[in-house]
């Protein structure tokens, strides 16, 4: 898959193709993996804390040892094993 034209992650194919290999090189798709995944994570755990009062069970769980290169892979692993759906839009 080509990489996308605008360096925007707007689907799950974008991600996929920009991010697979962010963690191996460094330059700006490492640093837009990284921040995507920072923002995604950040907001799950935020939105997970203001349902918690309300009896909300926690979507995921993430380890407060975990880091970004680790979420990141996670997150890839996920998408690739859904790979049927990755062209959903991620915002």
């Amino acid at each position: 898959m080509p990489a996308p034209n605008s360096g925007l992650l707007q689907t799950g194919n974008d991600y996929l193709t920009m991010c697979t290999t962010a963690l191996e090189t460094k330059g700006l798709s490492g640093v837009t993996c990284i921040s995507y995944t920072w923002g995604l994570f950040s907001g799950l755990s935020t939105t997970q804390q203001l349902f918690a009062p309300l009896g909300q069970a926690p979507i995921v769980c993430i380890p407060a040892t975990a880091s970004m290169g680790q979420l990141m892979r996670i997150s890839l692993k996920w998408l690739q094993a859904k790979s049927r759906q990755p062209s959903r839009a991620t915002g």
